[in-house]
């Protein structure tokens, strides 16, 4: 993300993300019933959900070292517990999510 920080305008990309995700999971909850291969994206969309919902209008988004510093805090942390279909890949993505943020951000 290059220019001048605008902690508006990252927190709605962050809800924007957090919503999509939202979407993402019921929809592949919803299919993971007939097809197996959904219960991949719907960890993947609740890993990403449980990231962005974290961030979703933080004090620490008021600048870009914050929110980096936050994030490698968030990484640290244990995960919250939400039904998954395989524990650990939810764990992998959400951790690879995070980094995903850190690089983005980390400009």
């Amino acid at each position: 993300m290059s220019g001048d920080w605008n902690p508006n305008s990252v927190n709605e990309s962050f809800v924007f993300r957090g919503r999509e995700a939202e979407l993402r999971l019921k929809e592949c909850l919803a299919k993971a019933k007939n097809t197996s291969a959904y219960q991949f994206f719907a960890d993947e969309a609740a890993a990403k959900a449980s990231v962005y919902e974290y961030l979703d209008g933080r004090s620490f988004l008021h600048s870009r070292e914050a929110l980096l510093s936050a994030l490698r805090e968030l990484a640290a942390l244990p995960p919250p517990r939400v039904e998954t279909f395989d524990h650990e890949r939810y764990v992998q993505a959400r951790l690879s999510i995070i980094d995903g943020l850190l690089r983005e951000f980390d400009r």
